[in-house]
């Protein structure tokens, strides 16, 4: 039996007039992950929109162990520390935990 593969997903749309702060907070965020055994962080800008009126911008996808491992990285310290900056940075921020198959 194949072992199923565990990720972080996240979708946002950043606020282009914090860009700067943006690319900070990621950098903090990947960091924290990394941390806490996230591997393979993948990071994907929307170059076209094919369907839709236009939504998110961004997408990463960070594979961890184990969900546990997400959810360690999320209660720490460290994460606690970007005091929430997502919800001012962004005007969507979507984070998921996904099965890859």
């Amino acid at each position: 039996m194949n072992e199923v593969k565990t990720a972080v997903v996240i979708n946002a749309i950043p606020k282009m007039d914090r860009f700067e702060e943006v690319i900070k907070y990621f950098a903090k965020l990947y960091d924290i992950f990394q941390n806490h055994g996230a591997t393979n962080i993948q990071k994907l800008r929307t170059s076209e929109q094919l369907i839709g009126d236009g939504g998110i911008m961004a997408t990463a996808v960070i594979e961890f162990p184990n969900k546990e491992a997400i959810h360690s990285a999320l209660s720490s310290s460290e994460f606690s520390a970007l005091d929430n900056a997502h919800e001012t940075l962004y005007t969507v921020f979507d984070m998921s935990i996904c099965e890859l198959h």
